[in-house]
């Protein structure tokens, strides 16, 4: 998360004509997700990570200064001829001024203007194409000009998507889920009356959050993105340029300044270029100053694409996918990170094979890009109980016994900590939960979902699971309940004055409702949940409960504090309690869904078996 230190004043006045960053598609248009900007790593060079830490800083201290200040577009890191990490400040003309050096790091200039709107005219792939239609060419929403297709994606389920910017998908807001995609696009003689026009329809996209006048202290988007569902067949993971995307990604908290990229885009075509700043924060113009947005967290080349290539996928030379075009001029292009869109999404680059995507390995980051360390937080058991993953809030999941490793979050760069999960109740996956309300799924557990972006009155701090496994439910610290897929709303306690926080949510055995636990050990019961008894209402007074975990008849839970103390309600069976200190407490119990039992999952990751548990 991006520090602000408002305490140095930048005092040089800048000149020149105010231009925004224009959107590559021929009616201005917007883009997608509120989140908060993260720090990469070191990027590669002879500069030590202090040095590029201190690029960071100093980036951060002047762009909220600089930002929307005329003649002053665009802000980053990146480096000066000599490789030294420095900070990246991109302008209308050669007239700005811009200074030498920032907090003690050097800037580069880079005259990135006039950034105008441009027209949508021109070949190479404005036609309609044969099926499957290869990436790179002409598409867009019934009402737009005309967009890039950028990949075909799928999700855990094998369903797959065209991939493309808000903007060009969905309008800029103003779609409804469900409206025709065409290709080719609108401007290039695609007609929603003709069915051989039509692509897909719009599945899911995410809405812009706009500013006006400099929004230099507005919500910051990341990604400008919308999938369109479309069936078997119907679009190629081949570009029309030839090349293929990989299904591995660069991350952008791997990507170093320099780094050699291509794209294949509608207007104009297969076009190459460099990475010229990372972590850039940049307006975007939808037509008017008072019609603009802020993007943090993006990634800026050199110039490789024109109007009408807004979606287009860039790669690095080895056909890794690491951004979408979203923005751009005459002298650079800016592109929403790879990952980011994708996680957004819980989808993966289609890998070609028919069905669900394969088990992926386990993560590998030279760097992780979160700073909430390893920190256990949740366990979470398989179906029939014969093992366990454990969920740390950087986003590291570990797996023992029968449990399989599907993959975890280390790697992403996330708005929140981890703070809970999920497992499926049949098959194998499961989904982590972030403080912000984003949901990120494995294995076989689909994304319904998230809170992701939207702005919460407490975190999100755990979820459970329908029976089905096709929906699941969030809870904050307020008692807020969110639902979704097949998850029915039984009530929430966002409306009551709680004497503690809730800190945990656990569904019934017939899937037909949920309890709440508080910090106190109160329970709060909806639906079809009975009611045992509570920690409050047993005269126990305390502030330190972490969980509770149910028995597999649904008749009864176990209530668990974070020093080991459990208390037995229902049919639970008294087990003892278990050992933990200050330094190392209880933050997680797994129950066995098969057998009465549980294991207690301390802050370090150790763990802890009582009665029949987990693994």
């Amino acid at each position: 998360m991006r520090v602000r230190e408002r305490s140095a004043i930048v005092s040089a006045r800048w000149t020149g004509t105010f231009l925004a960053v224009a959107i590559l598609v021929a009616v201005a248009s917007p883009a997608a997700a509120a989140a908060a900007t993260t720090t990469p790593a070191a990027t590669a060079g002879s500069s030590s990570s202090v040095a590029v830490a201190q690029a960071y800083a100093a980036q951060a201290e002047a762009t909220d200064a600089w930002i929307g200040t005329p003649g002053v577009l665009a802000t980053g890191v990146g480096r000066t001829a000599a490789n030294r990490p420095s900070v990246v400040v991109f302008v209308a003309d050669s007239s700005v001024s811009v200074p030498a050096a920032v907090e003690g790091v050097p800037t580069t200039k880079i005259v990135s203007g006039p950034v105008v709107p441009l027209s949508c005219t021109g070949p190479p792939f404005v036609s309609r194409c044969d099926r499957p239609v290869p990436l790179g060419v002409s598409a867009g929403h019934y009402l737009v000009t005309a967009g890039t297709i950028g990949a075909l994606v799928e999700d855990a389920t094998g369903q797959q998507y065209a991939l493309s910017n808000n903007h060009v998908f969905a309008n800029e807001n103003t779609a409804n889920i469900g409206d025709p995609i065409l290709q080719p696009g609108a401007v290039d003689g695609g007609n929603p009356a003709n069915p051989a026009d039509l692509l897909g329809t719009l599945a899911a996209f995410q809405p812009v959050v706009t500013c006006s006048s400099s929004c230099s202290s507005a919500p910051g988007n990341t990604i400008d993105a919308a999938l369109a569902a479309v069936a078997p067949g119907t679009v190629s993971r081949t570009t029309a340029c030839g090349w293929t995307p990989s299904v591995n990604t660069v991350s952008a908290a791997s990507l170093a300044v320099g780094t050699p990229v291509k794209k294949c885009g509608r207007s104009s075509g297969e076009t190459t270029g460099t990475v010229t700043a990372i972590n850039v924060t940049a307006i975007v113009s939808f037509g008017s100053s008072s019609n603009a947005a802020r993007f943090d967290g993006q990634i800026a080349t050199t110039s490789i694409a024109i109007a009408g290539d807004s979606g287009s996928l860039v790669a690095d030379s080895s056909g890794r996918p690491l951004g979408m075009v979203m923005a751009g001029g005459s002298g650079v292009t800016f592109l929403n990170p790879i990952d980011a869109v994708l996680q957004h999404f819980g989808v993966t680059i289609d890998d070609g094979i028919p069905g669900p995507p394969p088990v992926p390995q386990g993560a590998s980051c030279q760097s992780p890009p979160n700073p909430w360390g390893p920190k256990a937080v949740a366990g979470l058991s398989t179906p029939d109980g014969g093992g366990f993953w454990l969920a740390a809030a950087d986003g590291r999941v570990s797996s023992e016994g029968n449990a399989t490793f599907e993959g975890d979050a280390s790697c992403l760069p996330l708005n929140g900590p981890i703070l809970g999960g999920a497992s499926r109740p049949s098959g194998v996956g499961y989904w982590l939960n972030a403080s912000d309300g984003g949901v990120f799924t494995y294995g076989s557990a689909r994304f319904f979902g998230s809170m992701g972006g939207t702005r919460l009155n407490q975190p999100v701090f755990s979820m459970a699971s329908t029976r089905t496994g096709n929906g699941y439910w969030l809870v904050a610290y307020d008692g807020g309940i969110f639902s979704f897929g097949d998850a029915p709303f039984y009530g929430s306690t966002g409306s009551l004055h709680l004497v503690q926080p809730v800190i945990a949510i656990s569904s019934s055995s017939s899937g037909a409702g949920y309890r709440l636990v508080g910090r106190d050990g109160g329970i709060f019961s909806f639906g079809d949940a009975p009611f045992f008894g509570s920690l409050p209402g047993a005269g126990v007074h305390v502030s330190d409960v972490i969980g509770i975990a149910p028995t597999p008849s649904g008749q009864g839970y176990w209530i668990i504090r974070a020093g080991g103390q459990a208390y037995a309600f229902g049919d639970a069976p008294y087990f003892g309690n278990g050992s933990a200190s200050a330094f190392d407490p209880v933050v997680g119990v797994i129950a066995n869904p098969a057998a009465a039992g549980y294991r207690l999952v301390l802050a370090s990751g150790a763990t802890a078996a009582f009665g029949d548990a987990p693994g």
